[in-house]
């Protein structure tokens, strides 16, 4: 009997079938945003949005039917795939005018071209963000789209893009992906009174970054290694701790190897779910492959595991099946206005107990801004914004509720309106008559349609449309744009052909928004908006067509700094600086600034008052700034208007007055000249463009940039130029007082592109004439000579001592700073053409870092040794040119 007892037990011991088996539950998604254009180094880029629906582009390819039937899990799923959408401060200030909101760009081309294969797949839509901020930390005068040290840097445009997100695009994330996997603790309690699902643990990286601009900073060393979700720590994101969400643990797609899967398989035979999230980016090279790849090793896995099963999900629905919930019902949300005297508050009352320490409530003005709203609870279930609001100022109020289980519930309150986009070949838009033609230019979508028009050739075209609302409403047009441009006529028709509006404008901008008209509109009525050219007498002129917008977001003034505030953080002291504004005017009334001013007097007018914005245009305001000292002021610039009622526009300013200095431009017509044929580039490392010129011209390309020195003292003359790899190897800069040439020197503009690259510290005095060149001597290699910007500085460091020609001998220079961290700067120079080595060796003789190794022409030159994630200590730094060696000591300290 006890022997047939023991046989069982080693049956039931050995049937792992009969043991708690866990499963695998893998997520997979994209960190998905528009890199093309994309700049860290320009505050406005201008996104190529076509990369979306491009049929040669991977997320054309993994959103088809046949591409998903490649896949497939334990239960015959096939692959479901979650899109955290990228928005935020980056987004946010494009001048993209082809989408109807910049920021929500990313989700709205999604939506567009795959939101049907999207429901067909069962997809899932959420948001990711990069914590980008328009900082200049190190203070060199240059910003970037730095990476945010602190969660009170970009907190309000967190809050603006989930509003934005939740309003426009009915997105808000359940599960989130940080960008460049960064979090720290007080960001994660942020998100905890947000949304449940964290996945961004990236254990075990750790990375840092300390030279603008800064990115990809994030630690995950203490995390958990597990694929199990956790609670993060209130104290630290990073342990286990209190909070509500979950934190889960992220490979990227690459990183996934066979023996990790294995891992995660093993670890659910023994009883534990697992949930592992992967990602990557849509536009990597070979990402279906990737995709696929990852199939294979899962499918590998489950055959090495028989008793475990794997299933493909989206990220909240792998947290659900993980949490093993079984409600799936969203809750319900109730919005309530309650008038205040002249204001309105409004309540909110869900039917479930939320996740949320309150719903997220996020509200877009008239003026189409966006704000999360702030509440205060009433009850188990309700609450009631802590403000109330004019009755006219909001125009819509979107409430996101999440309960326990991860189910997202929606409401919104929708006082105006939205607005409707008509776009060629889209419903509402026919052709008269005229023989267009269909053109890939487009300022709107993937086309338009065009007609070249002689002296007697007409067209017409017609938008047909019904407004959403009754009331006044904006109707704006837009067209790629030509140089020949025919006269147009624009008539507003209603439904029984009574002419409502008639509209000739003088010219047709090109891909931008010209406001035509603000008529009072009935939404059960049909109107058209017919667009009607004529060929010109002489020539050939152009017509065309593309897309409307009938906006009911209707207001006089809307006139703004879009910046909010003004951050300048180089501006000379005892010199006048010259700087732009950049003025908004969303109204439809034309604005003019009739009077201008600060609290400390030091701002006035930089041009001719009054200085008028026409409606719906943006336009740049120059101002002069003269600040007697250094340091940090803080003031306020206002501008009087000439809008009868309404108050002065004031415009909050940091400015960081330095020791003197002066920066030319290739912009700046009264301090920069060129000969040779040059063409301008909207790459830029200061300005708002640069210059280039083809190599080997007859005569060479040269640029001047020159200036009167306005203060004695020593000057550190530097220049910037674009990040490139096809600018010139041999670049020759000359600095001249007056006639007298201080210094000449060689330099390839590729090293250290995109940074101030110092020529030299030189002394002058008042009045005296300085000129910095940039000259092609016809020996270099790459592509392009160009140039930037010049800055001059007062310094204290000592005279640059130079024999005002190239030099005659070989050298190597003592680095400097010598001790450093991280990094240092060795010069050299050489006599003749002669290829150049330098190399870091540490007290063993072991190669550290090759800091260069190629052709030198004759001249004098600077490196930058970088030591970031090199121990401290002492190390040597050895130079081959020609037959000439040296070898120096340098010590990093950290």
């Amino acid at each position: 009997m006890a022997r047939c007892l023991f046989s069982i037990l080693l049956i039931l011991l050995s049937s792992s079938v009969l043991l708690p088996q866990g499963k695998v539950y893998i997520i997979i998604g994209s960190d998905t945003a528009i890199w093309e254009s994309m700049t860290t180094n320009k505050f406005e880029c201008t996104y190529n949005i076509r990369v979306i629906p491009d049929a040669l582009r991977n997320y054309y390819r993994v959103m088809q039917p046949g591409f998903r039937s490649l896949f497939s899990d334990s239960y015959n799923g096939k692959l479901k795939l979650t899109w955290w959408l990228m928005g935020g401060n980056i987004f946010r200030y494009a001048t993209n005018k082809d989408v109807p909101y910049p920021n929500t760009m990313v989700p709205y081309l999604s939506k567009k071209y795959y939101g049907d294969a999207m429901q067909q797949f069962d997809d899932e839509l959420s948001v990711h963000y990069h914590s980008f901020v328009w900082t200049d930390y190190d203070n060199d005068g240059v910003h970037y789209w730095n990476q945010a040290k602190h969660l009170s840097e970009f907190r309000d445009d967190f809050d603006y893009t989930l509003a934005q997100y939740l309003i426009e695009e009915d997105i808000f994330p359940v599960s989130f992906r940080a960008g460049w996997n960064f979090m720290d603790t007080e960001w994660q309690n942020y998100i905890d009174t947000l949304f449940p699902f964290s996945m961004h643990n990236q254990y075990p990286a750790v990375r840092k970054d300390t030279v603008e601009p800064l990115d990809n900073i994030y630690d995950w060393s203490k995390s958990s290694p597990l694929f199990v979700p956790f609670h993060p720590s209130s104290t630290n994101y990073q342990l286990p701790g209190d909070l509500n969400g979950y934190e889960l643990r992220s490979v990227s797609l690459a990183s996934m190897s066979q023996s990790t899967m294995n891992t995660i398989f093993n670890n659910a035979k023994n009883g534990a779910d697992q949930v592992v999230c992967l990602w990557a980016h849509v536009w990597d090279d070979a990402f279906p492959e990737k995709l696929q790849r990852l199939d294979t090793l899962a499918n590998r896995s489950a055959a090495s595991y028989p008793t475990v099963k794997f299933k493909y999900t989206t990220a909240i629905e792998g947290m659900q099946n993980w949490l093993k919930t079984t409600d799936l019902t969203p809750p319900a949300v109730t919005i309530t206005p309650v008038p205040e005297g002249g204001n309105v508050a409004y309540t909110f009352s869900v039917n479930e107990p939320l996740f949320q320490p309150f719903p997220f409530v996020g509200a877009k003005t008239l003026n189409e801004d966006y704000f999360k709203m702030e509440l205060i609870q009433t009850g188990t279930l309700s609450w009631r914004s802590k403000k109330s609001y004019p009755k006219d100022l909001l125009a819509v109020i979107g409430v996101a509720a999440i309960d326990p289980s991860g189910n997202l519930g929606t409401e919104f309150l929708d006082f105006r309106g939205r607005e409707i986009f008509i776009d060629n070949g889209e419903p509402g838009y026919s052709e008269l008559h005229g023989m267009l033609q269909t053109t890939s230019a487009a300022a709107w979508g993937l086309d338009s349609r065009v007609m070249n028009m002689g002296a007697n050739d007409s067209v017409a075209v017609a938008y047909r449309f019904t407004p959403d609302v009754s009331g006044p409403q904006n109707i704006f047009l837009q067209v790629p744009g030509s140089a020949n441009m025919a006269k147009v006529t624009i008539q507003l028709l209603n439904s029984s052909g009574t002419v409502l509006t008639t509209v000739q404008p003088d010219s047709i901008p090109g891909k931008d928004w010209l406001y035509l008209t603000t008529a009072d509109l009935s939404s059960d009525t049909l109107y058209t908006l017919k667009i009607s050219g004529k060929g010109a007498e002489v020539g050939t002129r152009q017509f065309q067509a593309d897309v409307v917008k009938i906006s009911p977001l209707v207001r006089e003034f809307d006139f703004e700094f879009p910046g909010g505030s003004l951050i300048l953080n180089a501006v000379p002291e005892q010199d006048t600086f010259y700087y732009s504004v950049k003025l908004r005017n969303r109204g439809s009334l034309a604005v003019s600034v009739v009077g201008l001013s600060s609290q400390s007097g030091h701002v006035s007018a930089g041009g001719a008052l009054p200085f008028t914005v026409l409606p719906f245009t943006t336009k740049n305001l120059p101002i002069r700034l003269f600040y007697p000292a250094q340091g940090m002021v803080e003031d306020t610039l206002e501008l009087a208007i000439d809008n009868c009622g309404y108050s002065p526009v004031k415009i909050p300013m940091s400015v960081l007055v330095k020791p003197y200095f002066t920066i030319i431009d290739n912009d700046d017509a009264t301090g920069y000249v060129e000969s040779g044929n040059w063409a301008k580039s909207v790459v830029q490392a200061w300005g708002a463009s640069s210059r280039y010129a083809g190599l080997n011209q007859q005569p060479g390309a040269k640029a001047r940039f020159f200036r009167t020195i306005a203060k004695p003292g020593n000057f550190l003359i530097d220049f910037v130029v674009p990040v490139t790899e096809n600018a010139a190897t041999s670049a020759k800069y000359t600095v001249k007082k007056g006639s007298d040439v201080l210094h000449e020197v060689v330099l390839n503009q590729n090293l250290n592109s995109g940074s101030w690259v110092p020529l030299g510290v030189f002394g002058f005095q008042a009045g005296d004439q300085v000129e910095i060149t940039v000259a092609d001597e016809g020996n270099s290699g790459g592509a392009v000579l160009r140039a930037d910007a010049v800055r001059i500085s007062l310094t204290d460091q000592p005279l640059h001592v130079d024999e005002n020609d190239l030099p005659t001998e070989y050298s190597l220079s003592d680095n400097y700073p010598n001790p450093f961290n991280p990094s240092t700067t060795i010069d050299f120079a050489v006599p003749e053409s002669a290829p150049v080595s330098i190399t870091v060796y540490d007290l063993l003789g072991r190669e550290v870092a090759t800091l260069l190794r190629e052709v030198k022409n004759p001249g004098r030159y600077r490196i930058t040794f970088d030591a970031a994630g090199i121990a401290s200590g002492i190390y040597f730094y050895r130079i081959q040119a020609g037959r000439f060696t040296d070898t120096k000591k340098m010590m990093l300290i950290r």
